[in-house]
């Protein structure tokens, strides 16, 4: 056998030893690796994950009528109708939660916001596979009823996600552009 059948049997061999490399092939699991294509039983699951904060940056200036959010509606909780006073409530993928109310913070100018709102306890959920958080911003009235400011939608888990980073988020950017909703939502896995 010449020298150069046997670089090219050698060349065939070290392909086919490479496409077959074993490790987890499931991008569900923490532990996937794009490069493996034979599952050999070794993928790690998350069970669970938390929204733990929110921080909010701004919100829109006007209503839908493009009216200021207190223009036409019940007085603020703190009775002087200025700026909202910014509520958040979240839709979980298992039920809706409200913040606690001790996380109102009054008179909040859209446009200079920066407060986190720390959920205690934490939204925790393990249908994180196909279903993410809803969170809500208020307006809370004076009543204690509430004016829809605007909600986002995020989903924590990105399936198509190359690494372990993009797939299973820690933190989401929602940045609407000027006079929009721009928030900031961190989770940890479990």
């Amino acid at each position: 056998m010449n020298l150069y059948s046997k670089l090219f049997l050698i060349l065939i061999f070290s392909t086919i030893f490479n496409a077959c490399k074993k490790g987890c092939t499931d991008p569900e699991a923490y532990n996937y690796n794009i490069n493996r294509t034979i599952d050999n039983g070794s993928c790690k699951y998350y069970q669970s994950v938390s929204l733990d904060s929110v921080k909010v940056y701004s919100f829109p200036e006007l209503n839908n009528q493009n009216q200021g959010w207190d223009a036409g509606y019940s007085s603020d909780i703190d009775s002087n109708n200025t700026f909202p006073d910014l509520f958040l409530g979240f839709i979980s993928p298992t039920n809706y939660v409200n913040n606690n109310l001790t996380y109102v913070y009054n008179d909040v100018n859209p446009f200079i916001v920066d407060y986190t709102f720390e959920l205690m306890p934490k939204l925790t959920s393990s249908q994180w596979i196909n279903k993410g958080y809803w969170i809500y911003l208020y307006d809370l009235e004076y009543d204690n009823s509430f004016e829809p400011i605007d909600s986002v939608y995020l989903e924590p888990f990105d399936n198509y996600g190359s690494s372990r980073s993009e797939r299973f988020k820690t933190s989401m950017s929602v940045n609407q552009g000027f006079n929009n909703l721009n928030l900031e939502a961190y989770f940890s896995w479990q």
